[in-house]
């Protein structure tokens, strides 16, 4: 069944296809003159820099503008950002990003008590940005890319690569008992690992090939670049053009010089797997 996608960035259409003029763009809080931005009609670009007390912070996203993603994305962010939304001054995205600079903040002050600095050389920095990368026809699906980097001042710092699709209007991404009949996730993770095992063939062979994490994810990483299922960690899935994919993050399938890894199942190959919902969506 041929699978088509409305891409909205970075996968197959020119820039052209989107609105040349910035004035759909919101910027919560910028210290520096923002960057022309082209957005896509339909979203807003929403901003967030600082540089003060030892902490940067440099956030881009673009995100839906209708009013029925609105309250949803600022659930989504706080998840993404690791905010408890109980601690939002008001229920807006740039209270969430004043909340995330505050915590990372307090984390730096708590772990270089004795010898904190904010005007040292060494800082606590986090980068993140996040895109549209597709959505199904009837707009009822969104497929998000994150890039999200955490530096606590180390040789460097950690960075995390991962897509998530999220249902209209609701705040969890979806997961593996969403799209994937139940019956058959064990041949999903086995069709994973027969794809890592020729993904990883360079490295040795301490790395597991297996579809799961071997270890928990570290307290730091971002908590929906996994999910959890029958007492074992998995990466988060994402619907794409193409398929279905999964990404390992540094460490959890290689050294940190491997980078991320990333497993497509094609549709072709998932095609008796997925759930009815899934199938008949037209990409």
């Amino acid at each position: 069944m041929k699978r088509f996608f409305i891409l909205l960035a970075a996968v197959g259409l020119s820039i052209s296809a989107f609105s040349s003029s910035v004035s759909n763009a919101t910027v919560l809080v910028q210290n520096t003159p923002a960057p022309k931005v082209v957005v896509p009609s339909g979203y807003k670009h929403y901003t967030y820099e600082t540089d003060k007390k030892g902490v940067i912070m440099d956030y881009d996203f673009i995100l839906p503008a209708t009013n029925a993603d609105a309250k949803a994305a600022v659930a989504r962010m706080c998840a993404i950002l690791n905010v408890n939304p109980q601690k939002l001054r008001s229920n807006d995205l740039a209270s969430v990003f004043e909340t995330s600079y505050n915590n990372l903040l307090r984390t730096y002050q708590e772990e270089n008590e004795e010898e904190y600095d904010p005007e040292g050389s060494v800082c606590y920095r986090r980068d993140s940005r996040i895109k549209p990368l597709c959505h199904t026809a009837n707009n009822t699906l969104f497929t998000w890319s994150v890039e999200d980097e955490i530096c606590f001042g180390g040789p460097h710092g950690m960075p995390y690569e991962y897509s998530m699709t999220f249902r209209q209007g609701e705040t969890q991404p979806l997961g593996l008992k969403d799209v994937f009949k139940v019956a058959s996730l064990p041949r999903v993770f086995q069709l994973i690992s027969n794809k890592l095992r020729v993904k990883m063939v360079h490295l040795p062979a301490g790395y597991s090939r297996k579809a799961y994490l071997e270890d928990e994810p570290d307290e730091d990483a971002p908590i929906w670049t996994y999910e959890k299922y029958n007492g074992k960690f998995y990466p988060r899935l994402a619907l794409t053009p193409r398929g279905i994919s999964f990404t390992y993050q540094p460490y959890q399938k290689g050294p940190f010089s491997e980078g991320t890894i990333s497993v497509l199942l094609t549709w072709a190959e998932v095609k008796t797997l997925v759930n009815r919902t899934y199938v008949m969506q037209r990409y």
